[in-house]
Order: structure tokens, then C-alpha cells, then sequence
């Protein structure tokens, strides 16, 4: 399968369930001060910010970057 079908697949997938990022970057988030890091989504390779919920640290938010 060509990386372009893969992406364009992969960026479906993620408007529909959301962006996803990396378990070696969900562990950084643990050890980042500031508890947010910029990386790419692990499903369709976009841009994306992974930052950490202040009140639940079980929790943390992905947004695609504009």
C-alpha cells in the first residue's frame, strides 16, 4: 500500500476517533515539566500537541496542530 493511501486512511480514522500518539511520548509526558510535548499522531503522522490533564494524570489531550 502506497504511504499516501496509508495516510489519507490513516487521517479518516482520526476524524473519526480522534489523533493518537506514541507510548514512548505518553511516557514523556510523565517526566516534561511543563506536562505537554509537540510530536506527530502515531495513526496519520500529523502534527500534534499531547498535553497532560492538570486535575487527572491518567488523562491527557491530544489537538491536531493549525
Amino acid at each position: 500500500m502506497s504511504e499516501l493511501i496509508k495516510r489519507s486512511l490513516g487521517q479518516l480514522k482520526c476524524q473519526a476517533v480522534g489523533h493518537d500518539i506514541s507510548l514512548e511520548d505518553e511516557e514523556l509526558l510523565y517526566i516534561k515539566p511543563d506536562r505537554k510535548i509537540t510530536t506527530k499522531c502515531s495513526i496519520c503522522g500529523r502534527p500534534v500537541v499531547a498535553e497532560m490533564n492538570e486535575t487527572d494524570e491518567d488523562e491527557y489531550f491530544v489537538t491536531e496542530l493549525r
